[in-house]
């Protein structure tokens, strides 16, 4: 008796066979109601967990962009230079030399 198809999912058989099966696909069979309520359950977990970790990446992100912003500012602290020449620097930068 020729197998239809293997454990992995992958369809071997005619065509007919083939073409049967990818009509009944698309409509997913009714598990016990319990087991919905356990897929359900289990589905919540999943999302709450996901959320978990997109607050986590979305912190250790902004605390990134905390730390390049101070570099950026700052620099490593023996090139550190004092805010009065700093802001010096900046307003001669800004302002168009006559």
């Amino acid at each position: 008796m020729p197998q239809l198809h293997n454990d992995a999912g992958s369809h071997v058989g005619d065509a007919a066979s083939n073409r049967a099966q990818k009509k009944r696909k698309g409509r997913p069979k009714r598990n016990h109601p319990d087991e919905d309520e356990d897929e359900d359950e289990e589905r919540k977990r999943e999302v709450e967990r996901e959320k978990k970790r997109r607050k986590k990446r979305e912190k250790k992100r902004k605390k990134e962009r905390e730390k390049n912003q101070w570099q950026e500012n700052w620099g490593s602290i023996d090139q550190r230079r004092d805010p009065i020449s700093r802001h010096r620097e900046n307003t001669e930068a800004a302002s168009p030399r006559i």
